[in-house]
C-alpha cells in the first residue's frame, strides 16, 4: 500500500471511482454527494463521499490501484467501495 507519488494520477484513481459511484447518486436520488477534494496537509486527492448532508467516507487512492478509508486505513476496492456505500445507505 503506498500513495501515488504523482498527485495527477492520484486525482485520476479518484475520478475513476467518481465515474463508478455515479449510478449510487442516480438510485438515492441525489442524497449521496460525491465529491473530488484535497488534503489540507500535502494537497493529496481524495474522494469523499456524504449522504443526507452527513459525511460518509473518504477514500484516498494508492498506487496499487486499492483505496484508503481516511478514518481507519482499511483497504478497499472500487467494488467493494460501491458495495459499502450501498449498505450503508440502504440501496440494495
Amino acid at each position: 500500500m503506498k500513495r501515488f507519488e504523482d498527485y495527477e494520477k492520484a486525482y485520476n484513481k479518484c475520478y475513476e471511482l467518481l465515474q463508478k459511484l455515479m449510478v449510487l447518486v442516480k438510485e438515492a436520488d441525489g442524497y449521496i454527494t460525491l465529491e473530488i477534494r484535497f488534503t489540507y496537509i500535502d494537497k493529496y486527492p481524495i474522494l469523499s463521499v456524504t449522504y443526507y448532508c452527513n459525511y460518509l467516507y473518504s477514500f484516498l487512492p494508492q498506487e496499487d490501484g486499492i483505496f484508503v478509508i481516511s478514518t481507519d486505513n482499511k483497504v478497499y476496492t472500487m467494488d467493494e467501495i460501491e458495495a459499502k456505500i450501498r449498505k450503508n445507505c440502504l440501496l440494495d
